[in-house]
């Protein structure tokens, strides 16, 4: 059984309609925020060029989006912030490591937890993971980023203290990073593994 890390936190508060999650709606086709990561990505990508960066979401989204007024201000918008992006991670001083890293991080019993990080990046001896977020709810709470550390510490065979774990905050246009205590992991491991049987006894 598979469960995208995307997904975890909805079984996680309902396993009961893992089904209905994993199903979903289908493949929606991709929002502005989705060329905007793209954009993100083709920054690090392409050896921290912002005007390349910027060009290619200006070209998508003006080629994928109708010029209305609406769309006109979001893409303005979503423009700036991607600027706000570049300075953001400057300031944090992070040296690009890997981008699009997919996980595929064994459970035990023919069980994963799968899906796409967007960066991997290193200060001295650490990593730091990142994803992109724009809930109004605390990253920190949700079970999928203890067992990010836990995973990428054996990825990148480091010990679990040097794992930093986050986000990219679309609200605040700041990252925030934690490293879990092993307390924190073990509890987490043993979670997940209880959510994947509550899923099979259903």
């Amino acid at each position: 059984m598979r469960i995208r890390h995307i997904k975890l936190e909805l079984i996680r508060k309902n396993p009961e309609n893992y089904n209905t999650i994993v199903n979903g709606n289908g493949q929606p086709r991709a929002s502005m925020l989705r060329y905007w990561q793209f954009a993100a990505r083709k920054y690090h990508q392409n050896d921290n060029d912002s005007k390349f960066a910027i060009k290619y979401l200006d070209d998508n989204l003006k080629s994928h989006f109708k010029p209305t007024t609406a769309n006109i201000s979001k893409i303005l918008k979503l423009t700036n912030q991607l600027a706000d992006y570049f300075t953001e991670y400057k300031k944090n001083k992070l040296n690009f490591y890997d981008s699009s890293n997919r996980i595929s991080f064994d459970i035990g019993n023919g069980n994963f937890i799968t899906g796409e990080i967007f960066r991997i990046d290193k200060k001295g001896n650490n990593f730091y993971i990142t994803l992109f977020y724009k809930e109004d709810e605390i990253w920190e709470n949700e079970l999928r980023f203890p067992l990010f550390q836990i995973y990428f510490s054996n990825i990148l065979k480091c010990p679990f203290d040097q794992i930093f774990v986050g986000v990219f905050n679309y609200i605040k246009l700041e990252h925030e990073y934690n490293s879990f205590d092993e307390n924190k992991l073990n509890e987490s491991l043993s979670e997940v593994k209880e959510i994947f049987k509550k899923i099979i006894n259903f």
